[in-house]
């Protein structure tokens, strides 16, 4: 326990020597645009299995009989 607070402590004390301390609104605006990121390509994905399932679906109603090389 002792270990972690020493270690955030030089951690922390190193990055103000740097420079690197992040100021809270770009932080707060990076983990928006990461959540945002992550939404926007999951449409994606989510877009393109619903296709394939909409033209698989429409194929055995067209023909019956292939149902089962279409689905696999």
């Amino acid at each position: 326990m002792f270990e972690k607070r020493d270690m955030s402590r030089k951690v922390e004390s190193s990055c103000r020597r740097m420079g690197l301390i992040m100021n809270p609104l770009i932080s707060a605006a990076s983990v928006i645009a990461a959540g945002l990121a992550v939404g926007l390509a999951s449409i994606g994905p989510g877009i393109g299995q619903g296709t394939a399932a909409g033209q698989a679906v429409e194929g055995i109603a067209r023909q019956p009989e292939a149902e089962g090389k279409i689905r696999g």
